[in-house]
């Protein structure tokens, strides 16, 4: 990034690469501040390039919060609204959602889960674009139709967790980008960085 604002000619156009803020990721779980992250691609791309190069991922929402010696982490994928599905006769958009919690005393999660949660459109556009605070903090609770689909308790380490995270949400680049600070290699490539 350019802090001065300067421009200085050169062979391709100038862009922001990405949109994100909040606490980069650490292996060391309990040296992530708490707070909230978003991740997106980069918003000055056309949308169907972003759809092909980002599978149709809008953004990545996640949280780190601590209450005593247990840190909870929570994420939820939104795609963008042109994935629906049909769900008891009615249009919902679907976004995955993790749910962990990290012991710190052992120095390792000891519960994970995930689930797919059934948004309808007003809602969907509604919290895709709020942090995972926003309904808590204004009232706004309306709870989405929900289904897990796994649930894992016992000693798991940072590696298994973070390599299940990236299998369930596969195809989601931005999930490696947060875990390894990068774009995987097939996106540097394309985007020629």
């Amino acid at each position: 990034m350019d802090n001065d604002i300067i421009r200085i000619d050169e062979p391709r156009p100038y862009f922001e690469a990405d949109a994100w803020f909040g606490a980069a990721f650490r292996k060391e779980i309990s040296m992530i501040k708490d707070g909230i992250i978003k991740y997106r691609p980069p918003i000055h791309e056309k949308p169907n390039f972003v759809r092909r190069l980002y599978n149709n991922n809008y953004s990545l929402d996640m949280k780190w919060s601590t209450k005593g010696n247990i840190k909870t982490f929570q994420l939820s994928e939104f795609k963008d609204e042109s994935v629906i599905i049909k769900l008891e006769g009615k249009i919902k958009h679907p976004v995955r959602y993790i749910h962990a919690e990290y012991n710190l005393e052992n120095n390792s999660f000891q519960h994970f889960d995930g689930a797919i949660h059934f948004y309808d459109r007003n809602h969907y556009l509604k919290k895709r674009d709020r942090d995972l605070d926003y309904e808590s903090k204004y009232g706004a609770n309306s709870k989405a139709k929900s289904k897990k689909l796994f649930r894992l308790d016992g000693s798991i380490s940072v590696d298994q967790w973070s390599n299940l995270i990236t299998h369930f949400l596969h195809e989601n680049p931005l999930i490696i980008e947060y875990f390894t600070g990068d774009y995987p290699q097939y996106i540097r490539k394309i985007l020629k960085i």
